[in-house]
């Protein structure tokens, strides 16, 4: 989201008749618009699995029963292999 910063201060840049303020709203708008965007492709399109890291773990969560299967047989070694029924 750091570019849409850039492309305000690119907008200052080529129009220099633009104000302080109005780069700050034309960068708050694409902010909005582009996190509006991402809610709704996050919201259309889920992540097939989700990972939670912590200190000494990491948790997977799979959409797919079948993908959280294929996940356990590759990776045996895993020491708790519970968990698949989240899915």
């Amino acid at each position: 989201m750091l570019w849409s910063l850039y492309l305000a201060a690119f907008v200052l840049a080529v129009d220099r008749s633009a104000s302080k303020q109005q780069v700050v709203i034309a960068g708050a708008v694409i902010f909005s618009v582009v996190m509006l965007g991402r809610a709704a492709a996050e919201r259309l399109f889920p992540p097939r699995f989700y990972i939670e890291a912590s200190s000494d773990s990491v948790t997977f969560l799979f959409r797919d029963l079948d993908l959280g299967y294929d996940f356990r047989a590759l990776n045996p070694g895993a020491r708790d292999t519970g968990g698949l029924t989240s899915a």
